[in-house]
């Protein structure tokens, strides 16, 4: 902390966009202010001098949340280093990115938002020059960079949260630019679903949906398709050690070229077994949404009567005061 100095808690402001907000009522975040209020700030923020904001001295580039500790806890001043120079905004969304970048409570959607920031704030911005800015690789910021065609706060709150993990949400992604009315749909297989098999599958749908609108058929119901996937390595390696549960998946057949057929099959779940398993959780899913479809045209078509309904008791109390009225005055 040789460079940094105290400066007062109201002489700093920050942007109106930033990359974490503060979960003030998360037991981290309490545990913060406690510390903080026991021991004091530790690691300094870091600010710039700003002319630009009435009524404050500095813009926070790093350090949101011990700032906000900070105040919580009723401490007047803070720690800081002041960085030399005029920074843009741009800039200071860069810097705050590659500050919490390798931070783990820095989640994918926020970092998938503040990465689409810095893109939006520098329109001419390569790819390449992007990822060099956050010292990240191209493959990082284009994965990122597509998390942001998914627009459902839930699916995005599911991946903060670790429910959905980065692969399958990559894939929920690549599904929202042709069908993002699908995403509900496949909400629940991306959080229970491991990468190995809800990749295939998305990919598959993806396909299918693209050669539909080839075809000028529209999006149509996804149909069941036998997705080769291998098995887990600790089926293969007790397999391996069990000759006999091996012999008993090519019985009879009539030729090695069969056998050795049906193993293979079997080892990518392809085998008949495997793929009456596959097709009846695939009906038992289908017919799940199907129910679900249904449920929501109820409620819709009630919520819509009971609409109508009120409409029609407001116009006849209305009709029903005017009548009193004329009533009245006739009298």
């Amino acid at each position: 902390m040789a460079d940094a100095k105290m400066i007062a808690i109201g002489s700093i402001t920050t942007f109106d966009v930033k990359l974490r907000d503060v979960e003030k009522e998360s037991a981290s975040y309490k545990e913060l202010v406690d510390s903080v209020a026991g021991e004091g700030i530790i690691n300094a923020i870091a600010v710039i001098p700003t002319s630009e904001h009435a009524g404050f001295e500095y813009i926070l580039i790093d350090g949101l949340h011990r700032l906000n500790a900070a105040a919580d806890a009723g401490l007047e001043e803070i720690p800081a280093v002041i960085k030399d120079g005029a920074m843009t905004k741009s800039q200071v969304l860069v810097a705050q990115l590659v500050a919490n970048s390798h931070k783990i409570e820095t989640k994918p959607a926020q970092m998938a938002a503040q990465l689409m920031r810095i893109s939006q704030q520098n329109p001419l911005l390569t790819k390449m020059e992007l990822a060099g800015m956050c010292h990240r690789s191209e493959a990082f910021v284009d994965q990122y960079l597509k998390l942001n065609a998914i627009e459902d706060a839930g699916i995005l709150q599911a991946i903060d949260d670790g429910d959905i993990k980065v692969s399958n949400a990559h894939m929920l992604a690549a599904l929202a630019k042709v069908a993002p009315e699908e995403l509900e749909t496949y909400k629940q297989d991306a959080i229970t679903l491991p990468p190995s098999e809800f990749v295939p599958k998305m990919e598959a749908r993806i396909k299918e949906i693209k050669s539909n609108k080839v075809k000028g058929r529209g999006k149509t119901e996804a149909q069941f398709q036998v997705i080769p996937r291998p098995r887990p390595p600790k089926i293969l390696k007790d397999l391996f050690s069990q000759p006999e549960a091996a012999m008993k998946l090519v019985e009879g057949a009539e030729t090695i070229e069969e056998a050795v057929q049906r193993l293979l099959a079997w080892l990518v779940r392809c085998d008949t077994a495997s793929v009456e398993e596959a097709r009846g959780k695939f009906d038992a899913e289908k017919a799940s949404r199907a129910s679900a479809r249904d449920e929501k045209s109820v409620d819709k078509a009630k919520a819509q009567y009971e609409k109508a309904a009120k409409i029609y008791q407001e116009l006849k109390a209305q009709e029903d005061a005017r009548a009193s009225e004329e009533e009245e005055e006739a009298e």
